[in-house]
């Protein structure tokens, strides 16, 4: 190719835990096109995500930067460094980005960077993200530990954006939905069938009342409940029958039938209220990123990429509205029973007995299965153009998912491995590395850097993370683990956790317990990983060799984030 600088394509899936890919080692065959693309590729063994949760694990992917750097994960890449996707665009590349991720997108300040993105996200989630960068405010506001003015302060522009933003989805989305329909037929934002002028109406009707009494809004919509609603319970509620026409008649029936199915067989109205996603399936995003690489144009390097979701609740295998048709294939071919019911991660979020856990976790399998076949499409697609060879190709999840190994099903703060070790590796274009696996302590901030090292392109010097071929990640001994417990980055009033992982040792701590905090042990965690690979065995004692050590990391590390007080960093120097 004329170009000196290789393509890219980088895929990234959700809640991908590293030890539930046959590429790591996972005895069913969960990822046979990864472990392909393996053989040509690094392979990280002990990637983290500092973070175990996509809002503060995409601040790492794709700014190379810290979830509690420049002022916490709150506003996604604003106020951060140069985006992976700006810094390839910058050095002379076509971007092309498709997101199936409200967190990476325009509103949070990613995908500036990309020449052509596809947005694909849910206009309720633009609400659902407001309601979580807001929601601890609201809680500590009600306790009475923060002053009206200053909730007022944090909240009012965020409730502004949020009413700026769905004005801004609606005009930019709503000529697009003819082709969303082609392209992504059983994702819910092809088929709701929205007015979106309603949808303006109904906005502007909430922010006039908003700025004529901020407080008494607040207090009307937010927090005169006995707990603050989720998105669905806000402005959402407003819209939901702002649909055309035949679309609210076809609901109506479909919701009435429902209702008398139900009495002869539940199991049929589970499938058919099961059909259609929030988001696009793999299958989907393989077609649109295939046809991205197709008309990629050969006098300049091309930057593609996509985010999959299946592998996100609800658990989904399987293309388009007759996805259920294909699960009981992937499950047979893992070793489960095809007759699992494909569903029941739409109908239940935590399992009721040991049944319900394994179909759940069955069905987590086959969804890595789906999204890993619809990779191997992609690459295939990418071989027979010929441009495998002059292609780099990177892969990671951004954090894992739990299946009650610390009695909470999916993903909150707790660092445990099966929310924080992920999959990643990079297959470079061909003669500039030996594929190998690698032991290298890794963390997400590193995915940025890495990329751009093998594209011969220079990281940007305020990116926090390091190239996975570099000697400084050969040389490291420990990576940092940092978050809140999900919501919102209130450093005066919500306690940090914090935490160290070494080749060796995971050690988990936390300033307190926070109220988000359900699930995993309170407290001191410390769990030698070779011979406790589960983190089942708390070792954790005060007195034992390694706690002042890590303490010591830990400090430093917070003296590196100014919201975080003296005092605060003199009591984990000093603990009791």
């Amino acid at each position: 190719m004329p170009s000196q600088n290789p393509n890219v394509l980088v895929l990234t899936a959700d809640a991908l835990r590293a030890d539930r890919t046959s590429l790591y080692g996972y005895d069913r065959p969960t990822s046979p096109n990864l472990e392909s693309l393996g053989a040509q590729s690094i392979i990280l063994n002990n990637a983290m995500t500092l973070a175990p949760f996509t809002q503060a694990a995409c601040v790492q992917l794709f700014t190379s930067s810290k979830p509690l750097s420049f002022g916490g994960y709150d506003s996604g890449a604003f106020g951060r460094p140069m985006t992976l996707f700006e810094r390839f665009r910058q050095n002379g590349y076509s971007t092309w980005g498709l997101s199936t991720i409200h967190w990476v997108s325009s509103y949070y300040g990613y995908t500036d960077g990309l020449d052509t993105e596809y947005s694909v996200i849910h206009i309720n989630t633009l609400v659902g993200m407001a309601v979580v960068n807001m929601r601890d405010t609201l809680y500590y506001f009600r306790a009475g530990k923060i002053s009206e003015e200053d909730m007022l302060a944090h909240v009012s522009p965020i409730i502004e954006r949020m009413f700026n933003n769905i004005v801004n989805y609606a005009e930019k989305i709503s000529p697009l939905i003819p082709k969303y329909r082609q392209s992504f037929p059983g994702s819910k934002i092809a088929n709701d069938q929205y007015d979106f002028l309603a949808i303006k109406e109904v906005v502007e009707s909430h922010r006039v009342r908003f700025r004529s009494d901020p407080l008494a809004y607040i207090s009307q919509e937010l927090t005169n409940r006995s707990r603050v609603p989720e998105a669905h319970e806000w402005i959402t509620r407003d819209w939901y029958y702002k649909r055309h026409p035949k679309k609210l008649v076809s609901e109506a029936l479909f919701r009435a039938s429902n209702k008398i199915l139900r009495y002869f067989d539940a199991d049929i109205v589970n499938r058919r209220e099961a059909t259609i996603r929030l988001i696009p399936d793999a299958h989907a995003i393989a077609d649109k990123v295939i046809g991205a690489l197709k008309k990629s144009n050969s006098d300049q390097p091309f930057f593609v990429w996509a985010h999959f979701k299946d592998t996100h609740r609800p658990f989904v295998s399987g293309p388009g509205k007759s996805w259920q048709k294909h699960t009981p294939r992937y499950l047979g071919d893992l070793g489960y029973s095809p007759n699992l019911d494909p569903t029941l991660s739409y109908q239940k979020h935590y399992p009721e007995n040991d049944q319900e856990r394994h179909t759940l976790s069955a069905l987590y399998d086959a969804a890595i299965r789906s999204t890993d076949e619809a990779i191997g499409r992609i690459i295939t697609a990418l071989t027979d153009m010929g441009k495998i060879d002059e292609t780099v190709v990177a892969f990671t999840g951004d954090h894992g998912e739990e299946f009650g190994e610390h009695g909470d099903f999916g993903h909150e703060c707790m660092a445990y491995e099966h929310n924080s070790r992920i999959p990643m590796l990079f297959k470079p274009a061909k003669g500039d590395f030996v594929p190998k696996s690698d032991n290298a302590l890794v963390a997400s901030i590193d995915f940025a850097p890495s990329i751009c090292a093998l594209a011969g392109i220079p990281s940007m010097p305020d990116w926090e993370g390091f190239a996975v071929t570099s000697d400084i990640v050969a040389q490291r001994d420990h990576i940092v683990l940092e978050t809140f417990c999900r919501g919102n980055c209130l450093f005066e009033h919500r306690p940090l956790y914090l935490g160290i992982r070494t080749k060796q040792y995971k050690y988990l701590w936390q300033e307190g317990v926070d109220p988000h905090h359900k699930y995993g042990q309170t407290g001191p965690q410390l769990f030698d990983l070779r011979a406790d690979p589960g983190e089942q065995n708390n070792i954790y004692n005060p007195n034992h060799v390694l706690v002042s050590k890590f303490n010591e990391m830990l400090v430093r590390r917070l003296l590196e984030i100014p919201e975080v007080s003296s005092e605060r960093i003199q009591a984990l120097k000093e603990p009791k």
